[in-house]
């Protein structure tokens, strides 16, 4: 059986970084303790730099793949699993990706990061996967289903591994649906935002779902992200255009048309599934990038059941009438009570098991 493990660490870079900040600030506080003039001080500069970059190096140590030189096999340092995946809690592409590992039965650590943080601090989108044993990280969840596609299916065995290679089976027609699932999602980004960020809204809704008030998230972020919500509340209106109604509009009708789509693929396969007739990564990426618009069926069954934080969301007070609205819509659509099933049947088991 896979064990999967929280940590509140993101220290996939996070520690050169602390050390930089330390052995900088130190450097600093020495300089004004003993008054240095400037041109000394800029003489001495490249020392904790390059102090930084030993400590950092030296914690970092050999990579596991170094580990042919001493006639040993690569393993993964002792106490950690394998994998690590990083992402926010109700990020859905993070989401498809964190159901599709528990179905894998991957062995795999989480660490949590705090909304948009990465964004900002670091440049980066979640989620994203590292694998200790090959000193590799993948970025986007695509690429890195199909990274385990690659490297995770093959080490399984017998029924677990043929359900394994029919998750994670690309075709011209899960192509397809690839492409049309990750407009959605980043629509519904837009859309969803739209209301949940508008100028009257309440801050507690976006601040959960951000990871603010959940303990998995390290505790710098959560107080972070609530003390720093009026700032990335506008820089988010501006980086989706929330002031412009047509933008609204084309993401709503972006959403519209995929859920249409995934109607008629229902009606096609007998409601079974969006592909045919056994479960794949398609079928776990749409419920897992509609799942958010259907707050007070799946917000318990999301992720499992891992973010206690989000139990409010399930009927919150404040929830804007729009998305309420959405989601009774959906919930008399074919796909959405296939998503609503799927989550209920599916997301509480392994293929390991």
């Amino acid at each position: 059986m896979a064990t999967t493990s929280q940590r509140s660490s993101t220290a996939v870079t996070s520690f050169p970084a602390l050390v930089a900040c330390m052995t900088l600030g130190t450097f600093s506080l020495a300089v004004a303790y003993f008054t240095l003039p400037p041109l000394l001080t800029l003489l001495l500069l490249p020392l904790p730099v390059l102090l930084t970059y030993a400590v950092a190096r030296a914690a970092v140590g050999l990579p596991p793949t170094i580990m042919g030189v001493e006639g040993k096999a690569p393993a993964v340092p002792r106490g950690q699993q394998r994998y690590q995946l990083v992402a926010m809690p109700i990020n859905h592409f993070g989401e498809k990706l964190r159901w599709c590992m528990d179905l894998l039965a991957v062995d795999y650590e989480e660490s949590n990061v705090g909304g948009i943080l990465s964004i900002f601090a670091r440049g980066r989108t979640v989620p994203w996967l590292v694998d200790r044993l090959s000193c590799s990280l993948i970025g986007n969840s695509d690429e890195a289903l199909c990274y385990l596609s690659a490297v995770h299916v093959p080490s399984m065995q017998g029924e677990a591994a043929q359900k394994g290679v029919a998750l994670l089976r690309r075709s011209a027609g899960t192509m397809a649906w690839e492409e049309r699932l990750n407009a959605l999602g980043h629509a519904i980004q837009g859309w969803a935002y739209y209301y949940l960020l508008a100028r009257n809204a309440d801050p507690d809704i976006t601040l959960r779902y951000w990871g603010a008030k959940e303990p998995t998230v390290p505790w710098m972020h959560r107080l972070a992200l609530q003390l720093g919500y009026p700032l990335f509340k506008g820089l988010m209106r501006k980086a989706f255009t929330l002031h412009d109604e047509s933008a609204r509009q084309k993401r709503y009708d972006t959403i519209v048309a995929v859920l249409d789509d995934a109607d008629a693929a229902l009606e096609q396969s007998g409601a079974k599934h969006l592909t045919g007739e056994s479960i794949s990564y398609v079928d776990i990426s749409f419920c897992a990038l509609v799942g958010p618009l259907l707050p007070s069926t799946i917000i318990p069954l999301w992720a499992n059941g891992r973010f206690a934080s989000f139990a409010p969301l399930q009927d919150h007070p404040s929830m804007p009438t729009e998305l309420t609205d959405f989601e009774q819509a959906l919930r008399r659509r074919p796909c959405g009570q296939y998503v609503e099933r799927m989550f209920r049947q599916w997301r509480n088991r392994s293929f390991g098991v």
